[in-house]
């Protein structure tokens, strides 16, 4: 039995690394004979072939799990495997996936492995955010880079400055939806470019920082369970319900201030005759980081809400 499971492995290993290379020589050879220019381009064309290379294997019975890991060469071209070989990873940023729960995101989530690449989709006609970019996982819509990093990477995206790709680094399917996938967005450089002393941060990556991990807890622990559990209980509210509120003048952040005044601002409720803003859609995933839930409360038409306030710096 022994022997036939190290059989089948390496047949599955022969089989994979052979679909990897079809699928990279279709490609290449279409990006020549269609002659593809442009990053966004030769992302699709990458990813069509993916796919497709995928869905033959399946056909014939085979769960190719690790091809859709090749999907991560974006905007290379042709380039040769030996060449890749020779590059380094320079991370320009590692975050969360916003928006998670609210796309294909958990419905996939068991299929995710750590190194499986997300294609990176502009959307600059979303309406809460013009440098909105949206995350694919094998053509699927899992959420979007969080709004309070995604200016530079946009500008590059539009500018077609550099040949961006983006990587699960972390997956941890015991916490809330906001915290299953960590991401990097990276470039390759020649191994033979020298770095700064101080700019080796760019080769590294984090360990995230889980706030709804389940963990063992210790008597202080124990103490505090009660006061957490109903701050998780909120964040949950928070996401599954449309009754949240704002108080608009306490927004410090002037930006954000601006955007949920021209959203929200003619959404109306009143608590104790103070004006609040109904934040009724997925505006809020803009600034999902900044909003923390604080309470439910009853306005004076009777109806109860979940009061949010805006945190600018929660990650200070």
């Amino acid at each position: 039995m022994k022997t036939k499971q190290i059989l089948q492995r390496n047949l599955f290993k022969t089989l994979t690394i052979k679909a990897k290379d079809f699928a990279a020589e279709l490609t290449s050879h279409n990006v020549t004979e269609k002659d593809l220019k442009g990053e966004q381009n030769i992302s699709k064309e990458h990813i069509d072939n993916n796919v497709a290379v995928r869905k033959m294997l399946l056909e014939r019975g085979v769960k190719p799990e690790q091809l859709p890991r090749l999907v991560g060469v974006i905007g290379l071209g042709n380039m040769p495997l030996s060449v890749l070989l020779t590059k380094r990873k320079v991370y320009l940023l590692q975050c969360f996936v916003a928006g998670f729960r609210h796309y294909k995101g958990m419905e996939l989530l068991n299929e995710m492995e750590v190194n499986d690449f997300l294609e990176l989709r502009r959307e600059p006609t979303n309406e809460y955010d013009s440098f909105a970019i949206a995350l694919y996982w094998q053509q699927e819509k899992i959420g979007f880079l969080p709004a309070d990093y995604n200016e530079v990477i946009a500008r590059l995206i539009d500018a077609q400055a550099l040949p961006l790709l983006a990587v699960i680094t972390h997956l941890n399917r015991e916490v809330k939806p906001w915290e299953n996938v960590v991401l990097a967005v990276y470039f390759l450089q020649d191994e033979t470019t020298t770095l700064p002393a101080h700019a080796t941060y760019l080769k590294q990556l984090a360990t995230p920082q889980y706030t709804t991990q389940s963990k063992p807890r210790s008597y202080e622990d124990v103490i505090e369970k009660s006061s957490q559990q109903h701050k998780e209980d909120l964040m949950d509210d928070f996401f599954n319900n449309d009754c949240r509120i704002i108080h608009l003048p306490s927004i410090q952040h002037q930006e954000a201030q601006a955007d949920y005044t021209k959203y929200f601002g003619n959404k109306k409720v009143f608590v104790n005759g103070v004006e609040h803003a109904l934040v009724d859609n997925d505006g809020h995933y803009q600034y999902m980081y900044n909003n923390i839930p604080q309470k439910w409360v009853t306005a004076d038409d009777g109806e109860k809400y979940l009061l949010f306030e805006f945190v600018d710096n929660i990650y200070s």
